[in-house]
């Protein structure tokens, strides 16, 4: 019996033993494991790892930055921004990721319209005499500034800009059309607009640049003036379809006018969203080809 039992005591020992070993093995090795789940595409496990990572007092800071690094890169590629956001902004500042990550969390503040917060933690980035990155925020400071449609500030930053870095250089060239064109583009007036509309149904959007709305409008509205008239002409003020047509042209028309105001500011919004969406283009672009 005692000797079934000193045989009992030492199995134990050799499992727990054959336990601890295991646990070091993983904890050397789990870094590893964490890229193998990203190269298969093991996204929950992935993030559970990496959480675990993060967490972990043993991990270092600079580990810790890599893995919050590319943690945020994965949640990009899955359109998960605001995890995306979440863990590049865990990159410390003394990490060689720390110019990626914030530059990509500016642009990600650019479009939802933090323009001031984006501008801000550019601006706070110390590049040092890097020409490189020197260049690239001058060109992201220079792109914001359009956002924000301070064409001073655009000009103040680009006087004398060449970029040496080509990308820079090709993308700067973008975004100086893209600031022609906002000083290009003017509102029209909705008030002109809809005084047009009342004469010539259809005219007002066609003044806004809608030229097929604006016929669109002239082809419902002409011809239900038309049949009121002849049915008033016919049958007097009494009559059922004049009665029916005559509100229908009424309702189409004060529609017909009404609308064409409101295409003054809805054509101007589009226009200025476009190039909004081509500049903020240019700045990702910039960042994505020199960070890849």
């Amino acid at each position: 019996m005692i000797r079934l039992l000193i045989a009992a005591v030492f199995c134990c020992l050799a499992i727990l033993c054959s336990a601890q070993t295991d646990s070091v093995s993983v904890k050397n090795n789990r870094e590893d494991f964490l890229f193998f789940l990203l190269a298969n595409h093991q996204f929950d496990d992935f993030n559970f790892l990496g959480d675990k990572l993060l967490g972990d007092s043993t991990v270092s800071t600079g580990y810790k930055d890599t893995v919050a690094f590319v943690m945020a890169e994965s949640f990009q590629k899955q359109k998960n921004d605001s995890a995306a956001i979440k863990y590049y902004k865990m990159v410390s500042d003394q990490s060689p990721f720390i110019y990626a990550s914030q530059l990509k969390v500016a642009n990600f503040e650019t479009g939802i319209k933090q323009y001031d917060a984006a501008y801000h933690r550019i601006d706070e980035l110390y590049v040092g005499n890097d020409v490189v990155l020197s260049e690239l925020k001058t060109f992201q400071l220079a792109g914001i500034s359009l956002l924000k449609k301070n064409i001073t500030a655009f000009d103040s930053l680009t006087a004398g800009f060449i970029p040496s870095t080509p990308v820079i250089n090709s993308e700067l060239n973008e975004i100086s059309v893209a600031a022609l064109q906002l000083q290009s583009s003017k509102r029209k007036s909705p008030f002109v607009a809809g005084a047009l509309s009342a004469v010539v149904p259809g005219l007002g959007k066609v003044y806004t640049g809608k030229k097929g709305e604006g016929l669109a409008a002239f082809l419902k509205v002409v011809p239900l003036a038309a049949i009121a008239l002849e049915n008033y002409n016919k049958h007097g003020w009494k009559d059922p379809q004049f009665l029916i047509f005559g509100s229908l042209f009424g309702l189409f028309y004060v529609g017909n006018i009404w609308g064409s105001t409101l295409s003054a500011q809805i054509v101007y919004n589009e226009r200025i969203n476009e190039i909004n969406h081509n500049i903020r283009f240019s700045l990702n672009v910039s960042v994505e080809n020199i960070f890849r």
